[in-house]
Formats: C-alpha cells, structure tokens, sequence
C-alpha cells in the first residue's frame, strides 16, 4: 500500500495508543534531506525523533495490538460513526 504514495504519516497517540512518537515516509530523497534539516531545528535525531527506550518498546507494542481482529474492527466502527 505504500508504494503508492509520495509522503505518508502516522500519529502513534491515535494509531499505537501511546503517549508520543509518530512517523512521516517520503518517496523523494531530495524532499527528505530538505524535511531532516527542519527535524535537526527540533533538536530531534532523524533515526529515533528522541523517544526513550521505553516509549520505543510502547510503540512496538502497541503496533503489534493495533493489528488485532477486534481492535480494528473497533477502530473502523469509531471512524464510521
């Protein structure tokens, strides 16, 4: 499905159901060298965005549950309401 655009995002506080953390994907490398020097003006690192080892393993956990039969069952009941 990726493969199919040129930027993407993703919010972990509405997709992992964690406190922070999130992730922008671009096809165009120029755009992406443009996009890592505003992330520097963050004080942020391109690699990780400065998330701590324990809200890393937040995240992967919550990616893993996000794809459980019943949570996105829920997840698109919530959007069609």
């Amino acid at each position: 499905m990726f493969s199919y655009a040129d930027v993407m995002t993703m919010s972990s506080k509405k997709d992992a159901i964690v406190n922070m953390g999130g992730f922008i994907g671009m096809r165009d490398p120029e755009l992406f060298k443009k996009a890592s020097v505003l992330i520097l003006c963050l004080k942020v690192f391109v690699t990780y965005g400065g998330m701590s080892g324990r809200d890393m393993n937040a995240l992967a956990q919550g990616l893993y549950e996000g794809t459980e039969f019943n949570t996105l069952e829920t997840r698109i009941k919530q959007s069609n309401s």
